[in-house]
């Protein structure tokens, strides 16, 4: 045999070979169940980023704003290990703004004993920020406290 009917035949069963292996089904990712929508809302609300925290059991929080659009407030939805939502609808996390006090979420942690969000009001040139513990079903434990004057940013840390 030749080199080149060698090099024919390797690569013609290489396609073949190739061809084969894309035919097959692949194999569904682990882990991947249902959508779940996560705000819970009717109307034509639009959630802006989510931000998401895992708590070492596997539950997590998912935090958002609607980003200058009504409602003027943060929400929150906790999720069991399984995925399934913990409550029936999302929890105001708060605080609420209004047009000229357009409320995001910056992060959410999971710290011992629940969850950490951190939330900022854009007011014009200015920003406050606001803590705001939650308990491991992802409820508030207060209300949102402020993080003093000239806080620029925070970290909610690992």
């Amino acid at each position: 045999m030749t080199g080149s009917r060698l090099a024919f035949l390797l690569l013609t069963l290489s396609l073949m070979a190739s061809g084969e292996l894309a035919a097959q089904p692949r194999p569904r990712p682990l882990g991947i169940g249902p959508e779940v929508r996560v705000d819970t809302l009717s109307g034509d609300s639009s959630p802006g980023c989510p931000q998401l925290a895992a708590a070492p059991d596997r539950s997590f929080e998912v935090a958002w704003g609607y980003h200058g659009t009504p409602p003027f407030d943060t929400y929150g939805r906790h999720f069991s290990p399984a995925g399934e939502p913990t409550d029936a609808s999302q929890v105001e996390i708060g605080p609420a703004g209004n047009a000229s006090a357009i409320p995001l979420v910056d992060s959410v942690s999971a710290v011992p004993g629940g969850y950490e969000v951190i939330t900022r009001l854009l007011l014009g040139n200015a920003v406050a920020l606001f803590h705001r513990p939650l308990d491991p079903s992802g409820r508030p434990v207060s209300a949102p406290v402020p993080l003093g004057n000239g806080v620029r940013w925070a970290w909610s840390g690992p």
